[in-house]
């Protein structure tokens, strides 16, 4: 986290890939934060876990808590992350198709987190998020 005036400013690997127990669904997992969400491709599921993770840090922030703190990944996670990034192609996560099955997909965006001038408490998010991901096409689900 970086703090810049009045703004913080996260930085998150992301995974997404398909469900393994709902068809036609993929799974959006925030592996900085361990916040998951779905969606039903893979444009969906990584919109939907930015909007999870910028809801969990604001929950953090109100409660006077340290985003920080929130405990990530399970190593395994991690593990398919650092696999997509060793054997990956770059691809636009909007010409994965939603069919697509033993692919993951890796990418990273980045939370801005800015404090109002305005003299009421809180924090307001938008984020930055990356068009591309790197798809494994040979990783086990």
């Amino acid at each position: 986290m970086e703090k810049l005036d009045k703004s913080l400013v996260f930085t998150s690997s992301i995974v997404v890939a398909p469900a393994e127990d709902i068809a036609g669904m993929w799974v959006g997992h925030c592996l900085n934060f361990d916040v998951i969400s779905q969606g039903s491709n893979p444009n969906e599921a990584f919109e939907a876990v930015i909007e999870a993770v910028a809801m969990a840090v604001l929950d953090d922030l109100d409660a006077g808590l340290d985003p920080r703190e929130r405990p990530s990944a399970p190593a395994e996670d991690w593990a398919l992350l650092v696999d997509a990034m060793k054997h990956g192609q770059k691809v636009r996560l909007s010409d994965v198709k939603a069919d697509s099955r033993n692919v993951v997909l890796a990418t990273q965006a980045t939370f801005v987190f800015e404090h109002p001038m305005q003299d009421h408490d809180g924090f307001k998010p938008f984020t930055m998020p990356s068009d591309t991901a790197l798809i494994n096409q040979q990783a086990a689900a």
